[in-house]
């Protein structure tokens, strides 16, 4: 009873979170939605074909196989899509489909031959190469089963590494494009992003491991289940989770913003490759000169415009408005945004979110220093954020201590 249950789990979260990301999807409309769910239910048929596998129900086995076969090769590449949907700016393009490619040919390769095969074939293939997992005895069609099984393990481990890298490089550029326009990034970042990460490698390595092993280890040695069974049920929990919360997409930043970033798209990308990009580009206060400027005349413009941000944010205060964004500076300083992310992210080193939310910080330490029992949350919105989650994770990050100890440590004893 307790190894069902376990076993069950898996699928009935995928469930769950398909049930509610159709009513987001339903509600909302968008595409990364839309990929998030087929991702789900996906996942629901994957491990929909676990619970019957473990639970020996020879009769379904012919269909599950298939099914689980597909499915397999599908829920890492239909991720990666997902990941593509909320972080690349460029529209869907076609070639994107041939990552389902080998999902389908294993599909259609295992239902064909197991429409093939007569009944003593498919006794003997289930219980030799899926319970047993040896080809000993096996002939024909049924060799060929094997074969196709054993072809699909290879794949499956061939398609984790390049699927990890591509997914983790598109969610650090995405972040970096939020943290470059956004003060607040918490409901627009990918949530949950770095922990889901780990979690992604960790579950990554145990499926390649489990599928080199075989199921059929997992179904002699019944606690070892155990072990994938509640890594899975974290990670699929998780993604659910995030997948439900995460409702802007680099499509909404796009909207909100009437021209390109311009961003580095690696970290070898150094600050003097682009202030070479800066002078190139010879930014003036006014965006629309064609004229030629000197190196010279062209740095003076940048620090000019850094000294107006300074003036204009740090000044004037304006790092305590809520939900501040870079296009509120270009309009306020009459520029173009993508100079004012060059006259911070280069000439201040920092990113617009670090450098507006360094400023929140400090003035909420000065506030707790000079009202000792001003509460917390009063604190947190007076310095200019949107919530307490954002204003104690950027506290602790500057400070290196959550608000409450600094305030006790800062405060004199008597």
């Amino acid at each position: 009873m307790i190894k069902t249950l376990v076993i069950s789990l898996p699928m009935l979260i995928c469930i769950f979170w398909s049930v509610l990301l159709l009513l987001d999807w339903w509600e909302q409309r968008t595409r990364a939605k839309a990929q998030m769910l087929v991702f789900m239910v996906v996942a629901s048929l994957l491990y929909g074909c676990h619970f019957i596998f473990f639970n020996h129900l020879y009769g379904w086995m012919p269909a599950t196989d298939t099914i689980y076969c597909m499915a397999n090769l599908s829920v890492f590449p239909l991720y990666y899509l997902y990941i593509k949907e909320v972080t690349d700016e460029q529209k869907r393009k076609h070639w994107q489909v041939t990552l389902l490619i080998p999902a389908l040919l294993a599909g259609m390769a295992t239902g064909t031959l197991y429409l093939f095969m007569n009944t003593q074939e498919d006794q003997l293939f289930i219980e030799k190469f899926l319970y047993q997992g040896t080809t000993d005895g096996l002939s024909g069609l049924a060799m060929t089963q094997a074969i196709v099984h054993i072809c699909v393990k290879i794949i499956f481990a061939l398609q984790i590494p390049p699927i990890l890298v591509k997914g983790i490089q598109k969610i650090k550029r995405y972040d970096q494009m939020v943290e470059t326009n956004y003060a607040d990034t918490d409901l627009r970042k990918m949530y949950m992003a770095k922990s889901i990460l780990v979690l992604f490698i960790v579950t990554s390595v145990i499926s390649f491991t489990a599928n080199i092993i075989g199921k059929e280890y997992f179904d002699t040695t019944p606690w070892l289940v155990l072990i994938p069974a509640a890594t899975f049920l974290t990670l699929l929990f998780l993604l659910g989770y995030a997948g439900h919360r995460q409702n802007f997409t680099i499509q909404c930043l796009m909207m909100e913003n009437t021209c390109d970033i311009e961003l580095p798209t690696s970290k070898e990308d150094s600050p003097e490759e682009a202030q070479e990009e800066v002078k190139e580009e010879g930014v003036t206060e006014a965006a629309t000169d064609t004229n030629e400027t000197t190196e010279a005349e062209q740095g003076d413009c940048i620090e000019r415009l850094r000294k107006n941000i300074i003036g204009a944010i740090e000044t004037e205060r304006l790092f305590l408005q809520q939900d501040l964004k870079i296009n509120d500076i270009s309009k306020l300083l009459h520029t173009n945004r993508d100079y004012i992310y060059k006259a911070i992210n280069i000439r201040m080193g920092v990113s617009f979110s670090e450098y507006i939310n360094r400023l929140r910080v400090d003035y909420a330490a000065q506030l707790m220093a000079k009202n000792p029992k001003m509460p917390t949350n009063e604190v947190a919105f007076r310095s200019g954020f949107s919530s307490l989650a954002s204003f104690y994770r950027n506290f602790k990050a500057y400070k290196d201590h959550p608000p409450l100890t600094y305030k006790k440590e800062s405060t004199p004893q008597d």
